[in-house]
């Protein structure tokens, strides 16, 4: 699945959403990540609103996208499009957001949105009990 990361560097998910000015691709899995490329987003200097629209429409088909902060706004603008924001910890870089996503992924149950989002197929149902008749 195509993940975002919203960094001013590359390596530390850093930038607030609203105010990124670049924004990382990876195509992440369980076993897997690729880097994909990067967006650069310029700056709206008309309005806020065309200012979130180009940084929603920057990370549009990505599954997650990581960032340090988010404002209710930009965040419903992503759920819209099916786009789950993440708030990265303090000082949490790429590399460690990737590695816990893909601990997440290699679980044998997760949520369906994500096992649908990450193409993977679904567990087999555990076999039924036989009780003896009474």
């Amino acid at each position: 699945m195509r993940i975002a990361f919203a960094s001013n560097d590359g390596t530390n998910i850093n930038e607030h959403f609203g105010s990124a000015k670049q924004f990382f691709f990876f195509d992440v899995g369980p076993d897997f990540a690729r880097p994909y490329g990067k967006a650069v987003v310029g700056w709206a200097k008309d309005d806020h609103e065309h200012k979130l629209m180009i940084r929603v429409n920057a990370v549009d088909g990505c599954t997650l996208m990581y960032c340090a902060q988010i404002g209710g706004p930009a965040a419903a603008k992503l759920v819209a499009r099916h786009i789950h924001p993440l708030k990265a910890r303090p000082e949490q870089t790429i590399e460690s957001a990737i590695i816990e996503l893909q601990q997440v992924l290699s679980k044998p149950r997760l949520a369906p949105w994500l096992r649908i989002a990450a193409g993977l197929k679904a567990p087999e149902p555990a076999p039924l009990e036989e009780t003896p008749d009474t």
